[in-house]
């Protein structure tokens, strides 16, 4: 069997195989955490970039599981009196040859297994965290608390936080993703994603201020785009606007499907719209 990337289809199929020790243990939440350790520890410590689907948000990274090499599948079944979803190894999948990579990767699985195999999914985390840059943080927590701020009632203009100040709070937010690891895909963009989702969640009336606060989201994703010489890139900009204002129409819709239809259909489908990735901050930043 052939993989587009087969150190990642070893990798992870070591990493299921070695977790299968315990159990019903590997769910998709511990999955992307170890997975995302040993992507690092590979390439800070090993020289071996597995070139990892992933965006970082306020839990951390996510493993972007629809890009992944086809090699696992989730099996349900009861635990302790309780439905439990978790990894295998696909059957008839076999592991694709490595050369002199293959021990590296061997060793590294093994050290992540002996430092959080037996670990709490808390403390998983907690270690996970340590990877994310204290710039990111900060900027967000005071975004998030001034959304939800709105939950007592009170308007955010009474507090000085009108629409002025929630756009400075962003791109605040947006200009600590100079750091390459943390701009792989647009970051930034499920940041704001995951606000306008609150404020359509709580607040589903209150449709001006939504469209206002959506309005950046629009800007950003249109400049990105025109940002690159592409093929039909106004086309592409228009397609865009009218998928999401559909989307938004349909709030719990757009909630659910957001991953799988930006993620898939915007990032993998275009070449040029993965070029535009790293150079998003530097080139759409200076421009608001």
């Amino acid at each position: 069997m052939g993989y587009d990337n087969p150190a990642l289809a070893y990798a992870i199929i070591k990493l299921v195989e070695q977790f299968s020790e315990r159990p019903y243990y590997l769910g998709k939440i511990r999955f992307n955490k170890l997975i995302y350790k040993i992507y690092r520890k590979l390439k800070d410590e090993k020289n071996i970039d597995l070139q990892l689907p992933n965006y970082w948000y306020k839990f951390g990274n996510a493993t972007i599981m629809e890009l992944l090499p086809d090699v696992t599948e989730t099996v349900e079944s009861i635990w302790e009196g309780k439905p439990r979803e978790y990894l295998v190894v696909k059957s008839g999948v076999t592991k694709p040859e490595l050369n002199g990579n293959r021990k590296r990767i061997d060793t590294v699985v093994r050290e992540v297994f002996k430092d959080l195999g037996y670990r709490k999914l808390n403390r998983i985390i907690e270690d996970h965290y340590s990877f994310a840059p204290y710039e990111f943080q900060q900027p967000y927590l005071k975004l998030r608390e001034a959304i939800e701020t709105r939950a007592n009632k009170i308007t955010l203009d009474s507090l000085g936080i009108g629409k002025s100040n929630i756009y400075n709070l962003f791109y605040e937010m947006m200009s600590k993703f100079e750091d390459e690891e943390f701009a792989e895909i647009l970051p930034e963009v499920l940041e704001w994603k995951s606000i306008i989702s609150y404020l359509a969640r709580h607040y589903p009336n209150e449709n001006k201020e939504i469209q206002t606060v959506m309005e950046p989201f629009i800007y950003l994703i249109s400049a990105a785009l025109a940002v690159k010489t592409v093929e039909n890139a106004e086309e592409k900009i228009n397609e865009f606007k009218a998928w999401y204002i559909k989307q938004c129409e349909l709030f719990d819709t757009f909630i659910q499907n957001y991953k799988k239809e930006f993620y898939i259909k915007y990032y993998q489908s275009d070449t040029h719209i993965l070029s535009f990735v790293k150079e998003i901050n530097a080139q759409v930043v200076k421009g608001l």
